[in-house]
Parts: C-alpha cells; sequence; structure tokens
C-alpha cells in the first residue's frame, strides 16, 4: 500500500487529515473487502458511455454484440472506472493537484503559455486543444538518483500529470505490471506513459498547425516517427526534461515522483521552522514534517476517492448516466442536519453546489 494509503488508519479525522464521511467505504477497499454503500446493488447495470459507444460501433459494422455497461461488483472497482458524467474523475485529479502544488515550493498549476512560441495564439486558448501541465514546478523528481558520496543535482524546472488509476484499469489486471511481485508495478507503468502522451500529443499538433521547411504540413504521427521527424512543438517540448507523471491508484498507492515530492515538501519545511518548533535538529524535525505531509495529502487522496464513489452510486441500476447531470447527492444519512440530508434529490436548481462546494465537510 505505501505510506499515503495508511493515513486512513493512522490518523484522526479533522480539518486537514484523517476521512470522517465515507470512512466506512474507505476502510473496507483499504482491506480489499465489499465496500457498505454498494451493498444490495452487486450485479446491476453501471452505464458506461465508452462501452455503449463501442457496442453501436459493433452493431454497425456487423460484428457480435459487446456489453454496453458494467456490471456492479460490490467492490467499487466497476464504478470507479465506468466513464460517467459528472466530472468526479475530474475533481479528485484537481484535489490531488492543489494539495501538492500548495505545498511544493515555487510550484505553479495549469501554466499557459509554454508552447506559445510554436502554436496559433487560437490553439492556447481553446481547452484541451493545447499542452497544460497540471504542475510545473522546480524539483529532482525523475532525475536519476546519484551515486554514493555525490552531491544532489540541483532542482530542474519541470512539468507534471497528475492521473489517476481506476480499481478495474488495466493495468491492475492484465500484462506483467498486474503480475509483477514488485509493490506499485501498476501506478509506475502509468506514470512512465505520462511522457509517453506527451510526446504522442505534441506529434499531433505539429501535425495540425506546423509547417515543414518547404511548406507542406507535417505528416500524421506514425509517419512522424517512421521518418525521424522532429516539428516545432516535439523539439520544444524536448528543451525540457521529460514530463512527470503523478499517479494514484485505486488504493492510494503512489507514483515514485509522488514520494520525492513529499520528501522535498518536508525538507523545505524543516529547513526553515525546526528551531521554531523547538526541535534538537533539522533532522528530528524532518521525520515529524514527512509524517505530516503523507497525513494531508494520504488524507486528501481517500476523500476524493470516496466521493467518487458517493457521486456516482445514483448510476447503479439505471439504463443511462442521465441523473448525474442533477448535481451531487445528499451526504451519506446522518439525521436531518447532514449536508443535503433533509432536502429533496435531485435538485435541478441554478443554485446547486458542486465541486469542492459540494464536497465540504469530505
Amino acid at each position: 500500500m505505501g505510506e499515503f494509503a495508511q493515513t486512513l488508519i493512522t490518523s484522526w479525522p479533522s480539518e486537514n487529515t484523517g476521512v470522517a464521511l465515507g470512512f466506512d467505504d474507505c476502510l473496507c477497499h483499504y482491506l480489499g473487502g465489499l465496500i457498505p454503500s454498494e451493498v444490495g446493488k452487486a450485479g446491476l447495470s453501471i452505464p458506461d458511455s465508452q462501452l455503449a459507444a463501442r457496442a453501436a460501433r459493433a452493431v454497425a459494422d456487423g460484428a457480435p454484440a459487446l456489453p454496453r455497461g458494467r456490471i456492479c461488483d460490490g467492490y467499487g472497482l466497476q464504478l470507479e472506472t465506468a466513464c460517467l458524467p459528472g466530472g468526479h474523475i475530474n475533481e479528485r485529479s484537481c484535489a490531488i493537484r492543489d494539495v501538492v502544488a500548495g505545498d511544493l515550493p515555487g510550484a505553479s498549476t495549469e501554466t499557459r503559455g509554454l508552447f506559445a512560441h510554436v502554436l496559433p495564439q487560437a490553439v492556447l486558448n481553446r481547452p484541451r486543444e493545447g499542452m497544460v501541465p497540471d504542475i510545473t514546478a522546480p524539483t529532482r523528481a525523475g532525475q536519476r538518483a546519484p551515486a554514493a558520496g555525490v552531491p544532489p543535482p540541483p532542482r530542474q524546472n519541470v512539468m507534471m500529470d497528475v492521473k489517476t488509476l481506476s480499481g478495474a484499469a488495466e493495468l491492475y489486471r492484465e500484462g506483467p505490471h498486474a503480475r509483477s511481485s514488485r509493490r506499485g508495478a501498476p501506478v509506475t507503468e502509468r506514470a512512465r506513459k505520462v511522457h509517453v502522451d506527451y510526446v504522442a500529443r505534441a506529434r499531433a499538433l505539429d501535425h495540425e498547425h506546423s509547417r515543414q521547411a518547404d511548406g507542406t504540413p507535417y505528416p500524421g504521427v506514425r509517419e512522424q516517427v517512421q521518418r525521424h521527424l522532429v516539428g516545432p512543438v516535439l523539439a520544444a517540448l524536448r528543451a525540457w526534461d521529460p514530463v512527470v507523471g503523478l499517479v494514484v491508484g485505486s488504493y492510494q498507492g503512489c507514483s515514485e515522483a509522488l514520494h520525492v515530492l513529499a520528501r522535498e515538501v518536508a525538507e523545505a519545511r524543516a529547513r526553515t521552522e525546526w528551531r521554531q518548533m523547538g526541535a534538537r535538529s533539522e533532522h528530528e524535525a524532518l521525520g515529524i514534517f514527512v509524517h505530516d505531509v503523507h497525513r494531508r495529502w494520504g488524507s486528501v487522496f481517500w476523500r476524493s476517492w470516496a466521493r467518487v464513489i458517493r457521486g456516482r452510486l445514483p448510476a447503479i441500476g439505471r439504463p443511462d448516466a442521465e441523473i448525474l447531470h442533477h448535481g451531487p447527492p445528499p451526504a451519506y444519512a446522518r439525521g436531518r442536519a447532514a449536508v443535503g440530508g433533509a432536502e429533496p434529490w435531485p435538485q435541478v436548481h441554478p443554485g446547486i453546489l458542486r465541486g469542492a462546494r459540494a464536497a465540504a465537510g469530505l
């Protein structure tokens, strides 16, 4: 599991640590058991837009019929993995991004304009068109560890992208990474693919917006690879260190870069605060701050996972996920004082709370 996952059972619930609402689901998931919120729902269908589109294409091609949705397994894995509206996975990624960037010295989030010199302005202003990393910060994450006795290399400004790995993802179930005895092999492989995805995206942008020396557009991604072509966008990407993937798995196991960043945050705090906190040395304070970072980050990881599960529960057993467009469901029933517990649902009025405000208390 790792240090971040263990915070579920080592952190007392408070404003920024531990898990209060949804702790029962998180604990059962941590132990590998059935989660309470899916009791009585195992075997019911879960809509999935990607599977539905694939099934429609198969019918159009005359191929055998494919499943149009998933089957609830009672463990939360299929519900977490299903392609559903509501933005729950995006909110989870944003929560992880914000807690990491908020602690990391010199960090900025979603820095635009890094490729402004090689892309048209109109492209940069379109959502999901350019290349915008989740976090940009000076760090040693992604660098090779120095040999014994060699001082560590200076920190480099690095682009980082946050990814989550759902419980029924292919990396958890198939291939050498699923069978590996090495802890965290699936999240490590997903982190490796982040830079590969950026390279492919850079080549696609070169194909769409860049011109070669003779004025002709760059060919498709595959042909660029075969001909070893390097367009302006790819060249600009190569001027940076490889993009670092910050991956959090379904059980809150994390890629190595997140552990490196947590250590750097703790070192920065210990270096400046060890005297104020009354510690006998910077080294003594370092252990305290490492534990504090693991508690706070791990708590965010678990809380965001619980929000994904709770937000998607209403879709179980329905032919489609239209109900998720009506806003978040009420908080877990704990009397009429619970957030939204005494209000009708689904709620469709314009003032409905979403995102972080709707998750207040988790």
